[in-house]
């Protein structure tokens, strides 16, 4: 037992190893190798700020591998200029024999001149660039004299731009065993503040349209001179005319005229908005006309709906419903939100090939505004055949999927989609040997997605609302599955609305917070099992007991209400996964019992599931570098059963095993709290309550390869008494049943997915007995669990 340590010791090593290796034995004699940079004296400016500011970027940081500097020194070991030149010269002499016996100017000799250029092309691309190591990796950084003066100046730049007009910057250099170690110390001193504002333009109209909202200026008396918020106050300025009908106004109006001779370490600042060109003043615009047109190529019949004229009566669209998507109106002055607001509201249709909103010049103060858009195909047919892999079996599942989707056929703007899905599963069973695929799953559902609320409300109401993109989903669907033992039948339908609203920091330039909202006040799923075969002995069924197979036939509604509120941020990083996500959700299940007794309607065999279920998750990524992601979720879960069975429904559990929880275990095979399972292998493992965190930190390695380091904890417990021997949840002793797991990953990042290998490694098993919890095997088999799935963890 002793030997997991030793392998866990040589894993965490294995950097330092690797660090270890980045040799300079190829550094000529006045080489040094950049090693580390480190900034100090600064109390003011953090050294976050100042570190973009280098003109040269060690690949040794903290919390990074150089794993790009490792492949390029691979790649020039074994990198040759002279063999390289050889091999052109003996592709030279190869075609130009073949060349000779060919006639000059056929097809076969420009055929040989092609290939002789693309192969000569391609031996000089490594001979200037390297071998294909070196080009996906990255050379290592020497010390640069040259640039280390012109990254003082840099800093030096900086700190003036933040005020502090009498900072000093000198740097020093230690070099040692061909190793450069640069020092920059910093002297701010005390900054310089803003003393006193004005704004200054000679286009009357314009200073009337901009002193009302002089305190909500970005630039304040008594604020840090910033130089960041002189740009941000500039973008301001523009974004506030040209939503004040200032069609065509820019940034280059607008420059500040900066004094710092002001007593005390204090600058006046004057904001002046120039006038354009052979003119006094910038000239404000009203909507005169607004065109909607589908396909405007072709001459249509037009009709005026609230002021739009509409080119579309042959694409059978109706007004009122295509009307409310726009927000611009004939007499509005001109504003790029209302512009950015409909281009926003259209493309959410997911209806038009392409959407352009252009705006022509009537007069001196009018604008014609043309929306031209091209309607996607009505209907679309796709198919899909494919092998899914499942981490419960070693055998892959092939299926076939079929979707048909109809687009605007109620004329509302609505999707109608049709899904019709076959797969085949290899199912567990304890009674005899059956084929490799012994179950079989049919599914079918139809969802009609419509752009609006479907509610009895005014249509002065709906127009109110679509600001904040209200969807209405309804869908109805069914499922058979066929299983050695039993088959299920299972229909549903269910009603959600969704809407968000975007909301925007004080920072002009800080990422959109999204908040979304969906409301499903009804869900219902009626689900019929049947035994469809008998057993041979009294042992395979009392087998099939234990293993939760009917032995007889049970009818189950399963019906709730939900609300789920979620918070997104996304800000620029290597990866596309938000920053800040934030999700809150509440569900009660049974409710709609307590109002129709399905019992007398259908069977008195109905089993009823009442329940309660609150779950919070967070999750944020935090950027270390360029190519580095540190990035943490927590998750949050409680599900209260009420009624007098006790019991949740069987997809209501919590599990935390797997590609989305602690990654060293299978779904399904960790938990419910330090509960061992002993020889009931196929029973499903879910709890009522679950806490989880997972930590990850993610590098780009090559090209679209990345790699993570990541550590998985948490557990599932059940919340009332009666369950077997440390199911149930207690504050003396939860904390001693977290189970942990550590492990490295590869992500492909391929752009349209992500495909991810995970390999998880046991740490801490509560399941075990006390005192062999740790490294809770003898075999790496017993520690390490492999995950192959598309899309990150989170």
């Amino acid at each position: 037992m002793h030997y997991p340590w030793h392998l866990a010791a040589r894993i965490i090593g294995l950097p330092l190893l690797f660090v270890g290796c980045l040799s300079t034995k190829y550094l000529q004699e006045n080489e040094y190798l950049l090693v580390k940079q480190r900034i100090r004296g600064n109390r003011q400016v953090s050294a976050s700020e100042l570190t973009p500011y280098y003109l040269q970027r060690s690949h040794l940081r903290p919390f990074t591998l150089p794993i790009r500097v490792w492949i390029y020194q691979f790649g020039k070991t074994h990198f040759c200029p002279a063999r390289i030149q050889r091999q052109m010269q003996h592709i030279t002499a190869a075609y130009e024999a073949r060349l000779a016996v060919v006639q000059l100017g056929s097809d076969a000799w420009k055929r040989l001149q092609r290939r002789r250029d693309k192969q000569l092309a391609i031996k000089q691309r490594m001979l200037e660039q390297g071998n294909i190591c070196m080009r996906w990796g990255h050379p290592p950084v020497l010390y640069d004299p040259e640039r280390r003066a012109r990254t003082e100046q840099n800093l030096l730049s900086y700190l003036r731009s933040q005020g502090y007009f009498e900072a000093e910057v000198v740097s020093n250099v230690q070099l040692n065993d061909k190793s450069a170690y640069i020092t920059y110390q910093i002297s701010e001193h005390a900054p310089y503040h803003i003393g006193s504002i004005c704004l200054h333009t000679a286009d009357a109209a314009l200073q009337q349209q901009l002193d009302p909202y002089t305190k909500q200026s970005l630039l304040q008396v008594g604020d840090r001179y910033d130089q960041t918020a002189l740009a941000n106050e500039r973008t301001r300025i523009r974004d506030l005319l040209l939503n004040a009908g200032y069609w065509g106004f820019s940034e280059q109006y607008i420059h500040f005229n900066v004094d710092t001779t002001g007593a005390h370490r204090t600058v006046h600042i004057e904001t002046v908005v120039d006038p354009p060109a052979n003119s006094t003043a910038h000239l404000n615009y009203h909507l005169d006309t607004v065109l909607f047109s589908v396909n405007p190529q072709k001459a249509q019949a037009t009709s005026e709906h609230e002021g739009i004229v509409l080119q579309d009566t042959s694409q059978r669209i109706t007004p009122h419903t295509i009307a409310s998507k726009i927000s611009l109106r004939p007499g509005q002055a001109y504003s790029l939100a209302n512009v950015i607001e409909t281009q926003s509201r259209l493309s959410q249709l997911d209806m038009f090939e392409h959407i352009h909103i252009t705006h022509q010049p009537r007069g001196t103060d009018r604008l014609a505004t043309h929306i031209d858009t091209r309607l996607a195909k009505r209907f679309q047919l796709e198919n899909e055949m494919g092998i899914q892999v499942s981490e419960t079996t070693s055998v892959p599942q092939p299926f076939y999927k079929l979707s048909v989707q109809g687009r605007n056929v109620l004329k509302r703007l609505e999707l109608l989609k049709l899904d019709v899905k076959i797969n085949l599963e290899r199912m567990p069973t304890h009674t005899h040997k059956l084929p490799v695929y012994n179950s079989q799953t049919y599914q079918a559902n139809v969802d009609l997605t419509m752009p609006q609320f479907f509610l009895p409300i005014s249509r002065r109401w709906h127009h109110a609302w679509d600001a904040y993109r209200p969807t209405t989903q309804t869908t109805l669907g069914g499922t058979l599955t066929r299983t050695p033992d039993h088959r299920k039948i299972s229909t549903g339908t269910a009603l959600r609305y969704a809407w968000k609203t975007p909301i925007h920091g004080a920072d002009w330039h800080s990422a959109a917070t999204i908040i979304s909202y969906a409301i499903t006040p009804l869900s219902i799923e009626l689900t019929r099992s049947e035994r469809v075969r008998a057993f041979a002995s009294a042992r395979q069924a009392n087998q099939v007991q234990q293993h939760n197979v009917l032995k007889n036939d049970h009818y189950s509604l399963i019906s709730h209400l939900s609300l789920r509120a979620t918070v997104e941020r996304d800000l620029a990083s290597y990866t596309s996964r938000p920053s800040l996500y934030l999700s809150l959700g509440f569900e009660s299940g049974g409710t709609l019992q307590n109002l129709v007794d399905f019992r007398k309607l259908i069977s008195q065999k109905l089993a009823y599931y009442k329940y309660l279920k609150l779950d919070i998750k967070y999750s944020q990524r935090i950027a270390l570098g360029p190519q580095t992601v540190w990035a943490y979720q927590a998750l949050v879960g409680l599900a209260y059963p009420y009624d007098t069975g006790n019991a949740l429904p069987p997809s209501k559990g919590y599990d935390i095993g797997g590609s989305y929880g602690i990654r060293a275990w299978p779904p399904q095979g960790l938990g419910p709290g330090s509960y061992r399972l002993g020889t009931d292998l196929h029973k499903k493992r879910s709890g009522e309550m679950i806490l989880q965190g997972n930590v990850e930190l993610r590098q780009s390695l090559v090209g679209f390869i990345e790699g993570a380091l990541f550590m998985d904890f948490g557990n599932t417990w059940m919340l009332k008494a009666g369950h077997p021997v440390g199911q149930a949840f207690s504050w003396h002793r939860f904390y001693k049943e977290m189970a942990m797991g550590t492990g490295v990953g590869l992500r492909l990042n391929l752009w349209v997915f992500v495909l991810r290998l995970d390999v998880g490694l046991k740490l801490y098993d509560p399941a075990k007995p006390r005192g062999s919890r740790l490294f809770p095997a003898d075999t790496w088999k017993g520690l390490t669990h492999f995950n192959m799935v598309v899309g990150y963890p989170f």
